[in-house]
Order: structure tokens, then C-alpha cells, then sequence
């Protein structure tokens, strides 16, 4: 999260929060505090302009995996990781946690059987088709890390709008509100209630996003400038609509219409 006088931004992984926060560093002068993390409370927000950063989730996903097929992010290294560099016995061990550690061995085993050789090729477009299918079916409301497997909001969101809407709201109001509801339209009401972000940068228009915070905020930067500064944590690729057939580009649509209704988004590209 970054943080300064005037702002607070929680940063939201593959929404170019990176590039964004080290623009904001150069010109607003805050420091980040726990990179990735959302924000806890309405009160730390304290009077802050509150950013947010969006990015079209078809190449969102695109992106996530394809990060992953170079060796880096943590799901990738949660999801195919070697069990046994995970695993850490205490000593001596109770029974009841000995158990519970097998229990939690079989399932790293059944992971990266199943995710390790969807990392292999980043061209590869069945990889990514049974990579997604996977990442929002049965198995990734079982198994995704960062809470998702343990609310009962993934019943209704996709991993991208999860952290979308964990990092609009404080954390206090999503646990309050998350134990007690499940449809999507409550979570439609809870996020139009309760979202904090004041600018949303969506990563398709950076710059001019950018340059209207900057605005706001009186500081002059120019739009040349901002586009100069170059882009960090990307991941390479083909094109993320060459990776998507009708069957998987529908299962975004459903598990992230609350990104899509938001801002808009709609399939960018024809297919059969």
C-alpha cells in the first residue's frame, strides 16, 4: 500500500500498481507500506484521496498466468511450488497436527500435479484455457490462497473481482460483510455502498488517468513524462485475445461481472 500525506493506494497486483506507485513516489513523495495489502479500517483512510488501479480482465488473466510461466508471482509459487520446500515439521509432533499436516501435504501434491504443467509454455493456448477453467471453477474456490478459498464470496466473484473488491473497502467492513452473504446481488449493493476509492486508474488509459490525479492535486507533470517512465513487472505474451475461445471468455464474463458492470468492460474481440 502506498501511502502519503494526500493519498492512500492500495495496490492491486496485475493492474500496473507497480509502475504507478513508483510515478507517485517521484512526484507525491510517500513511502509503501506493505505491499499488497488492502486497506484495514475506514479511519486509516483519514481524509486521504483514495486510489485504485483496474485493468481489463480478460488480459488480466492473461497476465497472471503468463507471469507465473516465468517463475514469479506468488500463486504461481503457491500453486506449483515443490510441496516439500513448504512443508516444516515442528517438533515433536502432536497427532492431531501431524494429521492435519499430511491432510495438508495431499492437497500441495494434488496442486502442483495439477498447475505445474499449465506453467510449462506461455504460448501455449490450452494451457491457459484449462489454467482458467481451474482458476474459477471448483478447484480455485477450494484451493486459491489470500482468504478466497475460506469465503463464501467466491461462490459469486471471480479471483480478480475477490481483490478487486478487497481492495475498494476496508477490511473490516468485507469480513462483517462477507459472513453472512452470498449473492451477487448484495455484493452488487455492499461494493456501491461501501467502496472507498475516489480515482480509479484503469492501466488501458495510464497516462491521462494518472495526469487527472495529478490535477487534483496540483501537481504539474506532464502527459510525455508520465509515458516515459517505463512500465515494470510486466510479463511477455502473444496477444491476450489470441489465448481465448467463446467457452472460456464467457467464464470471465460470469464470475467477473462485477468488474465488467463497473467499468464497462465488454470483449474486445470476435469469437466463434
Amino acid at each position: 500500500m502506498y501511502i502519503s500525506e494526500r493519498i492512500i493506494f492500495p495496490q492491486m497486483q496485475k493492474t500496473g500498481c507497480t509502475h504507478i506507485t513508483r510515478i507517485l513516489m517521484k512526484y507525491d513523495g510517500g513511502i509503501v507500506v506493505s505491499k499488497h495489502e488492502p486497506i484495514q479500517r475506514r479511519s486509516d483512510v483519514d481524509g486521504r484521496i483514495v486510489l485504485g488501479s483496474i485493468r481489463n480482465p480478460w488480459d488480466w488473466y492473461v497476465s497472471l498466468w503468463a507471469y507465473g510461466c516465468s517463475g514469479r508471482g506468488t500463486l504461481r509459487k503457491y500453486l506449483a511450488a515443490d510441496p516439500l520446500s513448504r512443508f516444516k515439521p515442528t517438533f515433536p509432533i502432536k497427532p492431531t497436527a501431524g494429521a492435519k499436516q499430511l491432510a495438508h501435504a495431499i492437497i500441495d501434491w494434488r496442486l502442483t500435479r495439477l498447475f505445474e504443467p499449465l506453467y510449462r509454455d506461455v504460448e501455449s493456448v490450452t494451457n491457459f484455457r484449462n489454467w482458467l477453467k481451474l482458476i474459477l471453477g471448483d478447484v480455485g474456490r477450494r484451493s486459491l490462497p489470500g482468504g478466497y478459498r475460506r469465503s463464501s464470496l467466491s461462490e459469486s466473484l471471480g479471483l480478480m473481482s475477490y481483490r478487486h473488491l478487497h481492495f475498494s473497502a476496508s477490511q473490516e467492513d468485507v469480513r462483517r460483510f462477507s459472513t453472512r452473504n452470498r449473492n451477487f446481488s448484495s455484493i452488487r449493493d455492499f461494493y456501491e455502498q461501501f467502496c472507498l476509492t475516489d480515482h480509479v486508474i484503469r492501466l488501458e488509459s495510464l497516462s491521462d488517468d494518472l495526469s487527472q490525479v495529478f490535477k487534483r492535486l496540483n501537481l504539474r507533470v506532464s502527459e510525455s513524462e508520465l509515458e516515459g517512465i517505463e512500465r515494470t513487472n510486466t510479463s511477455k505474451h502473444r496477444s491476450f485475445s489470441d489465448y481465448y475461445d467463446s467457452e472460456s471468455a464467457d467464464l470471465v464474463m460470469k464470475r467477473d461481472t462485477l468488474i465488467v458492470e463497473q467499468f464497462g468492460y465488454s470483449r474486445p474481440f470476435e469469437l466463434s
